[in-house]
């Protein structure tokens, strides 16, 4: 799972990069439509919880499509702040968190062509030493300044 979630973040570049049939490619994940054709994606267990795997277009007209991987419970801390924060940073993403008293968020981006920037928003359990990861969402928007 964390592989594959940093080999889409390493490899995307244009908005074609994050359509489904491609996430499927490079993810190798078996992903397939939902009965209201709006996301496409899977789910299945992982260590003592659940996953949820999704790629959907946030809106009709938006441009690209969002990726996420929810991970239940997150207190089972199956999926580490770690093993996805070394190999981002090794790849180049700049990394920022929210201000302590909103919900833990780290957030990773990576400045594209287009004035667009890759970012991978990474929700964990707290803000100072975070270790574990309840959800990670990878979207695709111009950058500011």
């Amino acid at each position: 799972m964390v592989e594959a979630i940093v080999r889409m973040a390493k490899s995307f570049e244009t908005r074609a990069d994050m359509a489904p049939a491609h996430v499927a490619q490079v993810s190798g994940f078996e992903v397939t439509p939902d009965s209201q054709g709006r996301r496409t994606g899977l789910q299945g267990a992982l260590g003592g919880g659940h996953y949820e795997f999704a790629v959907w277009k946030p809106y009709a007209r938006h441009p690209g499509h969002t990726i996420e991987l929810t991970v239940q419970p997150s207190q089972a801390c199956d999926l580490s702040f770690k093993s996805l924060h070394d190999p981002l940073v090794a790849a180049g993403f700049g990394v920022t968190k929210n201000a302590v008293g909103f919900k833990p968020t780290v957030y990773f981006e990576r400045a594209l062509a287009d004035g667009l920037g890759l970012y991978v928003v990474i929700s964990t359990d707290k803000h100072d030493d975070p270790r574990c990861v309840s959800r990670v969402r990878l979207e695709m928007e111009p950058r500011d300044g």
